[in-house]
């Protein structure tokens, strides 16, 4: 019975909520696309620590967008895109006529990898769908042709990365599976007994 809660507890605390190591104040890098995906717009890219601090899309424009990237959550980061309401007071449409206006942000290898990147319901861009976001293990990807952002609007990309289950639970775990095998070896014992 013992060996049953071993056993219990080991699952209990392997299926507990456990950490991710996200972009959080790691050095990231932001790279403007333009004409197509892939094409690197001048003035980009630019690298920058995701701590929440506002940063400007590329240095080549008078006025470019502003992004940050912040965590919300253990598990998750937002990235923030807008035009500021001082440079752009009647807003910006993003020019649909090429395939790609857009942006990757990457990070460091070796983190907990993403597993979806998808538009926060508190976003307000005219035509930022999750159709448009695509990502890999360290870097999300958002084509923006075609977007309308009125004035004041603010593009919001939720970035879920993978949970790592604390060390200190796999020995518990490990236990807990030895704890089951154990019971059932006495249990087979005891019927061919």
């Amino acid at each position: 019975m013992a060996a049953l809660f071993v056993a219990v507890a080991a699952i209990v605390t392997w299926a507990s909520p456990s950490n991710a190591t996200t972009w959080n104040n790691q050095t990231l890098t932001f790279t403007y696309q333009f004409p197509t995906a892939g094409h690197v717009f001048f003035g980009s890219p630019i690298t920058f620590v995701a701590d929440g601090s506002d940063h400007l899309s590329t240095f080549s424009n008078l006025a470019p967008a502003t992004f940050s990237v912040q965590s919300i959550a253990p598990d998750l980061m937002q990235i923030r895109y807008l035009y500021p309401l001082a440079d752009y007071p009647n807003g910006a449409k993003m020019n649909a006529a090429f395939p790609f206006n857009g942006f990757t942000i990457s990070g460091p290898s070796g983190l907990s990898p993403i597993l979806a990147a998808f538009v926060d319901p508190n976003s307000n861009v005219t035509g930022l769908t999750n159709s448009t976001i695509s990502s890999l293990a360290n870097s999300v990807t958002v084509n923006l042709a075609g977007d309308v952002f009125s004035p004041g609007s603010v593009g919001l990309i939720d970035v879920r990365f993978a949970e790592t289950p604390v060390p200190a639970t796999l020995p518990l775990f490990a236990s807990g599976l030895g704890a089951i095998g154990l019971v059932a070896h006495r249990r087979k014992r005891k019927a061919a007994a």
